[in-house]
């Protein structure tokens, strides 16, 4: 569902004249960052060289999961951190077991599910003939099915994408949120997963990426390493992101400020981090950014094509935060075919 709608939106032309381009994407550009109003917009901002932060505002399903775990954030969530990396796009269309699948149980394999999928259409079929169900509940599932896996087969793949992300999260969330009380709020984050990395796939034609989710529990910066190419965070609950546009961005002071340990940085308030990396003069009041939860952040690396001074950003530390991120970690050549 997630990939299907996913390459629905990338077909969608978006005119100079459309409202997109009209509005959204003149604000902050003259700053270096712009802001659009859904993922699939990304593509139109990527090759931007003078972009280097793009916001994403709250849709309605991301915005329905955010505030899901903000209502039992502080006292049912304990922290964790779970990694992983993936292949684009073969693993983000996975065939998932059935949602109501309960996740503190061992899950069907791949193999197993892939052999489900194939026994029920002809029994579909069979349905279909004796007027049990509607023609088209036979014929949609199995044009669908048998269209999908052409596609991986002529890719040079066996099968459509095992549900590794789906099964790496349940692997290492904590027992508490694997019950039937949080099951469909941990599937319908998977989704978000799922949908965060077909966004930056989109976007920039990303052939590896790796995910992360985690909730932290403040005692430092969630920032643990530089960006290279691109990376996307969407903060799900507690403290959002802070950045400073490369209009206003000190390459020397960025520079020095590396040498900060991380309790010199656990002190600074967010005005003082803004000014340790702010050209001299600079209004700090303007040049810092906050980007609420609810809201996703896409920002360009130091290796990213045509890059040259870029913004600087962090996840502040001191408080519990519940967020996504995916980082860029290998771009095609050649955009692959998926269609």
């Amino acid at each position: 569902m997630v990939a299907s709608a996913w390459r629905r939106l990338t077909r969608q032309p978006i005119k100079p004249g459309h409202v997109v381009a009209r509005r959204w994407m003149r604000k902050g550009v003259d700053q270096g960052y712009i802001s659009v109003p859904f993922a699939s917009a990304l593509r139109l901002v990527m090759p931007q060289c003078d972009v280097n932060v793009a916001l994403i505002g709250r849709r309605e399903r991301s915005d329905k999961v955010a505030k899901a775990w903000q209502k039992i954030f502080e006292d049912e969530v304990p922290a964790f951190d779970i990694r992983g990396e993936a292949d684009c796009p073969w693993d983000l269309d996975p065939v998932d077991p059935p949602w109501d699948t309960p996740l503190n149980q061992s899950l069907a394999s791949d193999k197993e599910m892939l052999a489900k999928l194939d026994s029920e259409l002809p029994l579909r079929a069979a349905r279909a003939e004796r007027g049990e169900i509607a023609q088209r509940l036979w014929e949609k599932p199995a044009g669908i099915w048998a269209a999908r896996k052409e596609k991986w087969k002529s890719a040079g793949r066996s099968s459509p994408g095992d549900a590794k992300i789906l099964r790496e999260v349940v692997a290492g969330l904590p027992a508490e949120l694997l019950d039937e009380k949080h099951r469909d709020l941990v599937r319908a984050t998977i989704s978000q997963i799922l949908s965060a990395a077909w966004a930056l796939h989109s976007a920039t034609d990303a052939k590896r990426v790796r995910w992360r989710l985690a909730c932290t529990d403040g005692e430092k910066d969630d920032v643990e390493e530089d960006v290279s190419l691109a990376r996307s965070y969407f903060l799900v609950a507690g403290p959002g992101l802070e950045f400073v546009p490369s209009l206003f961005v000190d390459s020397a002071k960025v520079s020095a400020s590396r040498g900060l340990t991380p309790q010199q940085l656990m002190r600074m308030s967010s005005e003082d981090w803004a000014a340790v990396e702010t050209v001299a003069g600079t209004n700090v009041s303007e040049a810092l950014k906050r980007v609420p939860a609810g809201w996703t952040t896409i920002v360009k690396g130091k290796n990213w094509p045509g890059q040259k001074k870029g913004a600087v950003f962090r996840l502040p530390p001191g408080s519990k935060r519940l967020f996504i991120e995916i980082d860029v970690l290998e771009i095609y050549p050649t955009k692959p075919q998926t269609d």
